[in-house]
């Protein structure tokens, strides 16, 4: 059985679902409820497109608050294709998949202009070991211009992956169907524009190249700096209303900790006299606020992470300034490089991924 905050975090997804217009979801919530636990994720990814469908509109917008809903089940997902890709068949040579799809313009001539360096999808990729039916998915009828019909050609070799992938053929209606997982890094090769004869065929559309790149490739230190920025940069967006944020938080706050005097009087202080370049002094301290924000960061809690938002905006912004100001007093020889400890409690569970996860990155 599911824990109460994963049963409430379904609910969630499934409410949303109900709700988004061109979703027809009423008659899988029953079964979704009765039947799905977390190690058929898979397949009821490939079930009737459905959250395929989802992923591919709603995972690959801005709007962040729409990822939230489905953060159980990516994380299924990603684990149920971890164990996947463990029991692998796939040799240690290349082979080749194929995605087919329609982009904006724009978004193919930045395209073109990256050729030799990274991206990462920013969603679970479905492709196919067969290029006709990337073909056909490329140039589906319901896609209109501005957008243009590509096809991917991808580049793999199991040697290569830091992020999982599998077959998943034996499940999907599919031909020779290979799920890749999100943030699966790769490097742009070549992109082919389609000839001034707007009749698309199979040799004629936009053709891009891509390999999949090496987890201890020197270059992903660039992108992994990119990662850790982002959180910053999508709070500044998605929290318009620090004041109401701040309540809400608050209110958990106490709620959490009705019953501890001393914890109260410092989320009343905290309430009184926060400033936004007291964010560190505020972090290092012994309070509700250090053990919520680190708890949260380590368990994904996104709900709790945005309605702290302004916190980790300011929190960042205080860090950026003072980096600098901290290195300049390191010895030269030590400025570049030096070891930090930690100390802190961390469940089995947890403590099994990272094991699991030895040679790879974490952030």
């Amino acid at each position: 059985s599911m824990s109460p905050p994963k049963e409430m975090a379904m609910e969630n997804m499934i409410k949303y679902c109900e709700t988004n217009a061109g979703v027809n979801f009423d008659k899988l919530v029953d079964e979704f409820r009765s039947q799905y636990p977390g190690h058929n994720a898979i397949v009821w990814y490939s079930r009737d497109g459905f959250f395929k469908k989802i992923f591919d509109r709603d995972l690959r917008s801005t709007d962040m608050s729409l990822i939230l809903y489905f953060g159980f089940y990516l994380n299924d997902l990603y684990n149920a294709l971890r164990r996947k890709f463990s029991h692998s068949p796939f040799s240690d040579s290349a082979f080749i998949v194929y995605r087919g799809q329609t982009l904006p313009r724009r978004d193919l001539e930045e395209l073109k202009e990256k050729i030799g360096c990274l991206i990462a999808n920013n969603s679970f990729l479905s492709t196919t070991c067969d290029r006709n039916i990337a073909f056909k998915y490329a140039i589906d009828k319901k896609y209109t211009l501005p957008n243009e019909p590509v096809l991917f050609e991808m580049h793999i070799s199991e040697k290569s992956s830091h992020r999982p992938f599998a077959d998943i053929s034996d499940i999907s209606h599919v031909k020779g169907e290979i799920l890749l997982s999100v943030n699966t890094i790769f490097r742009i090769d070549s992109v082919r524009e389609p000839s001034s004869d707007k009749h698309f065929t199979s040799r004629n559309l936009w053709e891009i190249s891509l390999t999949m790149c090496e987890s201890k490739l020197t270059g992903l230190n660039d992108y992994f700096d990119v990662i850790i920025l982002r959180l910053a940069e999508i709070l500044r967006r998605i929290s318009p209303d620090n004041d109401r944020t701040n309540k809400k938080i608050l209110d958990r706050c106490r709620l959490y900790y009705a019953h501890d005097p001393i914890e109260l009087e410092k989320i009343a202080d905290f309430e009184r006299n926060y400033e936004a370049d007291q964010a560190i002094r505020w972090y290092a301290k012994d309070s509700f606020l250090y053990r919520i924000l680190n708890t949260a960061l380590r368990q994904n809690d996104m709900k709790t992470i945005i309605d702290l938002g302004f916190f980790v905006v300011d929190l960042h912004d205080q860090l950026a300034k003072t980096q600098m100001e901290y290195l300049r007093t390191l010895p030269v020889k030590d400025a570049r490089k030096f070891v930090l400890y930690r100390g802190q409690l961390m469940s089995r569970m947890e403590l099994g991924k990272l094991k699991d996860y030895i040679g790879h990155y974490i952030t």
